[in-house]
């Protein structure tokens, strides 16, 4: 029952939040409606995860994923890993990952651009790019790439930048997708598919009665879960302060404001350090 809550009601709900917040400008907001805005914020990303029932696609994918590693390290440890039938699944980290390559190859096309990146430090590589006469066709793809995979965070600890924000580990990817030739992400998705598929065939053969069933049952709902877990962490944004990147710097610019030196009040929430 958890996924139809996910799907037509937390998600939904989750994003009109972010919706609405969005709009407000971290320039001329007052202090009050900013505290407002962490405050709905902090909240709405709590309940996304942990009453919107996103918790339970992290729970189950844990669960059946044990379950299934353990049922094969008692009945074919030497034959099976749960590895085996769980790789290669669709996600929007392999699609980000896709549109990354798509972009490096775009880049390849174009023996300036591609030797003007290839000469400078991965860090500078979107500085290089914009300042490129040719590389607005290249810019406009990352800003698009940004735009729909740069509101991830791969912590818990929501204070961390995105990769719009912070996107030295997108560049040092992209810069080392520049330098792989012979690397192709769809040839790999489906040498892995063709893996899963492969090893499904041969513990359909493997397994017997009972022991079959056992061996189903776990494995189909660990592909199952694992599949929408990263369905359900895809949408979530890096919260307030990271929707508003100013929103932190205005609240201690205000909070600081008659202070001197390098005082800094102890009280201010920990979502709100962003200035350290």
């Amino acid at each position: 029952m958890w996924v139809p809550e996910w799907r037509y009601r937390s998600l939904p709900r989750y994003l009109r939040k972010v919706e609405l917040w969005r709009k407000l400008d971290p320039g001329t907001a007052t202090i009050e409606q900013l505290w407002k805005g962490i405050r709905e914020m902090s909240r709405a990303d709590a309940e996304y995860w942990y009453r919107g029932s996103v918790w339970n696609a992290f729970a189950l994918t844990r669960g059946f994923e044990f379950e299934l590693h353990s049922f094969l390290a008692e009945f074919a440890s030497e034959k099976f890993t749960s590895g085996q039938f769980l790789s290669g699944l669709p996600s929007p980290a392999f699609d980000g990952q896709l549109a990354l390559w798509q972009i490096s190859q775009q880049i390849r096309h174009n023996q300036q651009v591609f030797e003007a990146v290839i000469a400078a430090p991965p860090v500078r590589l979107l500085e290089v790019i914009r300042a490129h006469p040719e590389g607005d066709l290249v810019s406009a793809a990352l800003d698009a790439y940004f735009a729909k995979y740069g509101h991830q965070v791969f912590t818990l600890d929501f204070v961390e930048p995105c990769e719009a924000e912070s996107p030295s580990n997108t560049l040092k990817s992209l810069h080392a997708l520049l330098l792989q030739e012979d690397y192709d992400p769809i040839s790999k998705k489906h040498e892995l598919a063709a893996r899963r598929a492969a090893a499904e065939q041969s513990a359909n053969s493997f397994f017997k009665g009972r022991t079959w069933l056992r061996f189903r049952w776990p494995e189909a709902f660990a592909f199952y879960h694992q599949a929408i877990q990263q369905w359900c962490r895809f949408p979530r944004v890096a919260v307030f302060l990271l929707e508003l990147p100013d929103i932190g710097q205005n609240i201690v610019q205000a909070l600081l404001l008659g202070l001197s030196g390098d005082n800094f009040p102890l009280c201010l929430p920990r979502r709100c350090r962003r200035s350290e």
